[in-house]
């Protein structure tokens, strides 16, 4: 227990040193604004979708709501680097010592150890790190709704996404199951099929009936199929 608390406090030592420089947009809990909310809940939105992150470069910023483009900015400015360093000392330790969170490449140097968001969620969670809401409430949902996401199964949410989208970019990826978290997120009682489970041609057809809200375009950057097909890969 004195080992979760120390991650805790070590976390919002760097928190502290963060909200000093204000050159920083970060998705705080006292940033109460329409604008920051929103900036945050996109944020959590574009990487949920990724399968894995960086434990240390993405996975620590985007816990205390930095995006990681920001941090590394920030990271490369020589700022707040003490106590991230002692802040990944004690990240490093649990992993070695406790193996969580759970990295998928351990034989890796640590500066490349990555691990899947529901794997870095759960750890943090456990450890009385305060997460931030848009992460909370989005991890939160996909839990209940994602079969197999749950602690005993957290492979759902680091799978390859489907094979036959791999010719679109990744951003395109990325904005499409964006959207469809969203989607999910904010009206799911309209994402079941009459066998009662969430599908993938439903959110694509709500999702593209307001495409221009997503993508700035009135079709979507991919066909109907393909998205729902790719959704439906995430979801099953």
């Amino acid at each position: 227990m004195r080992h979760h608390n120390d991650i805790a406090e070590k976390l919002a030592q760097l928190l502290d040193c963060v909200l000093r420089q204000s050159s920083v947009p970060i998705a705080s809990p006292d940033s109460a604004s329409q604008d920051a909310s929103a900036r945050a809940q996109l944020l959590y939105e574009r990487w949920m979708c990724k399968p894995e992150w960086s434990l240390r470069a993405e996975g620590i910023p985007l816990l205390i709501g930095i995006a990681p483009d920001a941090w590394e900015t920030l990271h490369a400015s020589g700022a707040c680097k003490t106590p991230e360093n002692e802040l990944w000392a004690s990240v490093r330790g649990s992993v070695v010592t406790e193996g969580k969170p759970r990295v998928t490449n351990p034989d890796h140097p640590e500066e490349d150890w990555r691990c899947a968001p529901i794997d870095l969620y759960q750890w943090a969670h456990a450890s009385g790190v305060p997460i931030p809401e848009p992460f909370e409430a989005l991890m939160q949902f996909i839990q209940r709704v994602v079969p197999g996401s749950s602690a005993s199964s957290p492979d759902a949410l680091r799978r390859e996404p489907n094979p036959s989208s791999r010719k679109d970019a990744p951003s395109t990826r990325e904005k499409v199951l964006g959207a469809a978290l969203n989607v999910l997120a904010k009206c799911p009682d309209q994402c079941y099929d009459e066998h009662g489970l969430v599908s993938g041609e439903i959110i694509t057809r709500l999702i593209a009936a307001q495409s221009m809200r997503w993508f700035d375009a009135k079709e979507p950057p991919m066909r109907n199929g393909e998205m729902a097909e790719l959704i439906d890969k995430w979801l099953e």
